[in-house]
């Protein structure tokens, strides 16, 4: 009976060990693909912001083009009205 009792006690133990190792693992990964993550949705915010500065910019450089002409025939126009 007690030969039994330490087998039945050291299988426990064995599976113990064993289900804290996998746990560990399992937490090990998760670990890092919530960090992979992290950095992937910093990189996604990255090209967000990159993006938005070249639309800008070829915004301000689009109105830019088209005062230009305003300018110019403002100009024509006010050598007429004198």
């Amino acid at each position: 009976m007690e030969i039994q009792r330490k087998k039945l006690h050291a299988k426990i133990e064995k599976l113990t060990e064993q289900q804290n190792t996998q746990y560990e693992t399992l937490l090990q990964q998760e670990l890092q693909k919530s960090e992979f993550l992290q950095k992937e949705i910093q990189n996604m915010r990255n090209e967000q912001k990159n993006e938005w500065r070249s639309q800008n910019d070829f915004n301000k450089r689009l109105e830019e083009a088209i005062q230009k002409p305003k300018e110019k025939w403002g100009r024509l126009f006010s050598m007429f009205r004198k």
